[in-house]
C-alpha cells in the first residue's frame, strides 16, 4: 500500500485519509486502488482524502466511482466520503461520481463529520 494511504483513529474511529496533494489524474487512479484495498480489507465505511492541487479527469472521476461502489458492494453498506482541497469545477465533477460527499474547511472539520457518519 502506498505510504500516502493509511488508516488512522479519529476520536476512536478507523477512517482511510488518502493524501493525492499535487496528484495528476494518473497517480490519483493508482492509489484508488490503494485506498480501496485498505477500505475493504479493514472493513471501514470512511474516507478522507486531501485533494489540494490534484489535477482531475474523466479517468480519474471514474477511477473514484469504481472504488466507490467496490466498497459498498463488498462491504454491503453505504461508504462515506469528505475531503478538502476541492473547488470550483471539481466540485461538480467529484458530486457526479456520488452524491453526498462532504466538501470540508480543514482536515480536522472533515475528519468530525466522518465519525459522526459512523453510526449510520
Amino acid at each position: 500500500m502506498s505510504d500516502r494511504v493509511q488508516v488512522i483513529q479519529h476520536k476512536g474511529v478507523k477512517i482511510v485519509v488518502s493524501d493525492c496533494r499535487g496528484y495528476k489524474p494518473e497517480q490519483y487512479c493508482a492509489q484508488m486502488k490503494d485506498v480501496q484495498r485498505a477500505l475493504i480489507g479493514g472493513n471501514i465505511g470512511l474516507l478522507f482524502q486531501d485533494l489540494t492541487d490534484t489535477v482531475a479527469n474523466e479517468e480519474a472521476k471514474n477511477a473514484a466511482k469504481a472504488c466507490e461502489e467496490a466498497v459498498s458492494k463488498a462491504r454491503g453498506k453505504k461508504t462515506f466520503s469528505a475531503m478538502i482541497g476541492v473547488t470550483g469545477i471539481q466540485k461538480i465533477i467529484a458530486n457526479a461520481v456520488e452524491k453526498g460527499q462532504y466538501f470540508a474547511s480543514s482536515r480536522e472539520d472533515a475528519l468530525d463529520w466522518l465519525v459522526a457518519r459512523s453510526t449510520e
